[in-house]
């Protein structure tokens, strides 16, 4: 191993070398004090643990090489690389099989102890939303996945309800501010209540966004969803002003 605990690193270190696998045999034969020539079998190996990591190294250059904010994928991108591990968790080769019993326990605690935000974030993406969550907790543990979902509906809603008592408090002060000028005294709060908290067709901007249909992931690969909430502000008031706030989290890339 490379470095113990960066797994992209060590990738990176194997892909490398097993593209130079040839000049390592001739410099072998050539060069007598060489005595560190990987055989066959090591190569091999070399090989199995390079393709094992792979998934490592995408996530890692997937998350600190975007242009764009990545809160929306990282909860994907772990859950892939859980069920990475549990696929090799009984692997051939004893070498990955030692490798997956030191990663495993990390995103085994990710799944205890895993980020409401990054979940809500994922629900504001126009592709995922909650469809992607119930798939995702439930090919991990189908007895909590319900659960688990219910409680991020819980949490979106309270976050969804902060943002509606704040934009109300901020057009509350702008009509009173504009009170002269309103053509209809006592009517300014009703429609900025219309205004704010309410679609073109009656429904709270959270649940117009949910029963939306899902975007096909396939003919917007490339979204960037944070220009996708700025775009749709006119339509969903708060919540956009919310899909901004919680899609610009950074996302600190620590490859271990």
């Amino acid at each position: 191993m490379d470095v113990a605990t960066r797994w992209n690193s060590t990738h990176l270190m194997l892909d490398r070398a097993i593209i130079y696998r040839e000049a390592f045999r001739q410099l072998a034969e050539v060069e007598a004090c060489y005595q560190f020539c990987p055989n066959e079998l090591e190569w091999e190996r070399a090989e199995l643990i390079r393709d094992f990591l792979a998934p490592f190294a995408e996530i890692t250059n997937l998350i600190s090489g975007s242009s764009y904010p990545t809160a929306n994928l990282y909860f994907m991108q772990v859950w892939m690389i859980e069920n990475w591990l549990r696929g090799n968790e009984f692997s051939g080769d004893e070498v990955i099989c030692e490798m997956v019993a030191s990663m495993k326990p990390k995103f085994d605690k990710y799944w205890e102890e895993y980020s409401d935000i990054l979940a809500i974030a994922v629900v504001l993406d126009p592709r995922l939303k909650f469809a992607c969550l119930e798939y995702c907790f439930t090919t991990l543990d189908a007895s909590t996945s319900k659960t688990k979902v219910d409680h991020i509906r819980k949490k979106l809603k309270k976050l969804f309800d902060v943002y509606k008592k704040n934009t109300r408090k901020n057009v509350a002060g702008a009509s009173r501010s504009n009170a002269a000028q309103t053509t209809l005294p006592g009517y300014d709060g009703f429609y900025a209540f219309i205004s704010q908290n309410v679609g073109s067709n009656g429904k709270l901007a959270l649940d117009k966004y949910l029963e939306e249909p899902i975007l096909d992931m396939a003919s917007f690969e490339k979204m960037d969803v944070l220009s996708y909430w700025k775009e749709n502000a006119n339509r969903f008031k708060e919540l956009s002003a919310m899909g901004c706030d919680v899609l610009s989290i950074p996302i600190t890339t620590v490859a271990s």
